[in-house]
């Protein structure tokens, strides 16, 4: 049962199960360290672990054995008093181990492959107990061991040469809001600070200043029914910066440049800006266009008035002419002579 194990056996079993190790090549492993526990045991603390939240299961092809991998849940608590009453863990809230990709964590950046690295300026005085060491051609030793600290998983790498002895970290994913990710490079940082001050505390060595990227990290999203067709039509591609990774289970998008993560996380606030102004453009645009209808309104009936005074205008001329003819009817009938100037011309 699961209160037979010890801490440390309970913290190895999570470590191998978190690390992809399949059951079957667990309890291989733990024989190997004089570990004897039976199949059923480590089933029970396996599917505990899931239940609470701390292992899902990885997705997998064909007939290959089940696997799992951590989730963004601290486990040592847990590890240290499994009997403990937990507060039921609810999968919607968290977002772990969705499989649609729907969850809390939709309109955050899911920040992986993070890895940081500092100089050693002082060697640990402390033993460590690497899980793996190998030597290069050229003389460069490299180092690993994994740790369960209270952000996750952390891998901590030693690369040391003649000219070179560097500490490299390896950290579980972080999820960032849209304001963390305006300056996100100061919260990675701290968060790789938590894992690089452990170390050094715990082994008593010396590092060197704050903590440097050690590779370029990908910034994901749960990707859309639009987008997963985009991504079969060969839309969403590395030559773009972006991918379409299916390796939790649930397709996520990716993006190499944190200004497009950034754009995609500003993006509904953004639509609701544009539609914003396309209502006040929309309601200018009617102003604009009452305004030029009631001009093209007060220009036709100036033109009626016109047509009008035009009108009356003509009239008057003609009236004129005909009071002209008959005054000049009437002079000639009463043998009248024509009006003539100083000049003794006629008046016309």
């Amino acid at each position: 049962m699961v209160k037979k194990l010890t801490y440390n056996q309970r913290k190895l079993i999570y470590k191998l199960l978190a690390d992809g190790t399949p059951q079957c090549n667990v309890l291989k492993l733990l024989k190997k360290k004089h570990i004897s526990i039976d199949k059923s045991t480590l089933s029970r603390f396996t599917k505990k672990l899931i239940e609470n939240g701390y292992l899902k299961e990885k997705p997998r092809y064909g007939k290959k054995p089940i696997i799992y991998m951590a989730t963004e849940r601290n486990p040592d608590n847990f590890l240290k008093n499994p009997r403990k009453k937990n507060v039921a863990f609810n999968w919607r809230k968290s977002g772990i181990d969705k499989i649609n990709g729907k969850s809390m964590f939709d309109n955050l950046c899911n920040v992986h492959l993070l890895s940081f690295w500092t100089p050693i300026l002082r060697p640990p005085a402390s033993e460590i107990k690497w899980d793996n060491t190998a030597t290069w051609k050229n003389g460069v030793t490299i180092s690993d061991k994994k740790v369960v600290l209270d952000i996750g998983i952390v891998t901590f790498r030693r690369i040391k040469s003649p000219n070179v002895d560097k500490l490299v970290v390896f950290l579980p994913e972080r999820y960032l809001s849209k304001d963390e990710m305006k300056q996100y490079m100061p919260v990675l940082k701290n968060y790789a600070y938590k894992a690089i001050s452990w170390f050094q505390k715990q082994y008593k060595c010396e590092l060197g200043g704050l903590p440097e990227l050690y590779q370029k990290p990908h910034f994901a999203f749960p990707a859309e029914m639009e987008e997963k067709q985009l991504a079969k039509h060969g839309l969403i591609t590395t030559e773009l910066g972006t991918r379409l990774d299916e390796s939790k289970g649930f397709p996520e998008v990716e993006y190499d440049d944190d200004t497009l993560a950034l754009y995609r996380m500003e993006a509904p606030q953004r639509i609701l800006m544009l539609e914003e102004k396309i209502i006040k453009m929309e309601e200018t645009m009617n102003e604009i266009i009452e305004s030029v209808s009631m001009q093209i309104e007060m220009i036709e009936k100036h033109s009626e008035m016109i047509e009008k005074t035009l009108g009356m205008v003509g009239e008057l001329t003609a009236s004129v002419e005909r009071l002209g003819q008959n005054t000049a009817h009437i002079a000639e009938m009463l043998n009248i002579p024509p009006p003539r100037n100083d000049d003794g011309m006629e008046v016309q």
